[in-house]
């Protein structure tokens, strides 16, 4: 079963330093942190907060690219992780009416799902889990900012893109 998600922000990992894209569930109520490159991070930053920049960036030229040859990207899934690397499909249909699944990085299928203004997902399953390695994090984090609850998670047992 998929859950609907929004985007709550990015925040840089301290411990890491690398962003991290913040997705929260319809009811707030379950997180799923997908740690991402810097350049996606810019990407998706740009969108969310409403900029345009003066030449096209990677998730603006295939949006551009997509709809001059009529196709449309309906919804993005964050599907599974395997070795410690979220997968996600995205899912795009054409001037015919043709569905296409296609396999995706999660960064990329967030950057289009904010250009194309469509829903992103996360499998249960996959929140379920997530969340049984958070829950011990969380309950030491009670209080605090997301910032300092993010500085003491470890990347590797929460997943990267």
């Amino acid at each position: 079963m998929e859950v609907l998600m929004n985007i709550a922000g990015i925040a840089l990992d301290p411990l890491t330093n690398m962003p991290v894209v913040i997705l929260l569930d319809e009811k707030g109520d379950r997180k799923l942190l997908v740690w991402i490159g810097m350049l996606e991070a810019v990407s998706i930053g740009t969108e969310l907060a409403g900029m345009k920049p003066l030449r096209p960036l990677a998730h603006d030229l295939a949006k551009s690219m997509l709809e001059e040859l009529g196709a449309t990207v309906t919804k993005v899934a964050i599907c599974y992780v395997k070795d410690s690397t979220y997968y996600a499909v995205t899912d795009l249909v054409d001037k015919d009416g043709k569905v296409f699944h296609k396999d995706s990085r999660p960064s990329d299928a967030i950057g289009l799902a904010l250009r194309f203004k469509c829903p992103i997902y996360a499998e249960e399953k996959l929140l379920s889990n997530v969340n049984k390695d958070l829950a011990t994090e969380d309950s030491l984090n009670a209080g605090e900012s997301e910032e300092t609850d993010l500085a003491k998670m470890d990347p590797e047992k929460m997943h990267k893109a």
